[in-house]
C-alpha cells in the first residue's frame, strides 16, 4: 500500500515538473512571438 502512494507522489511530482517546462517553453514562444512582431511592426 505505502508503495502505491510512493509511485504516485512521484508521478504527480514528475507531471507538475513537465507542466512547469510546457509553460516555460510556451511563455518563451510567445515572447519570441511578441519580439518579433515588435520588431517587424
Amino acid at each position: 500500500m505505502a508503495a502505491t502512494i510512493y509511485s504516485e507522489k512521484i508521478y504527480l511530482s514528475i507531471m507538475s515538473q513537465k507542466k512547469a517546462i510546457a509553460l516555460k517553453k510556451q511563455q518563451r514562444e510567445q515572447n519570441n512571438f511578441y519580439g518579433y512582431n515588435y520588431y517587424t511592426i
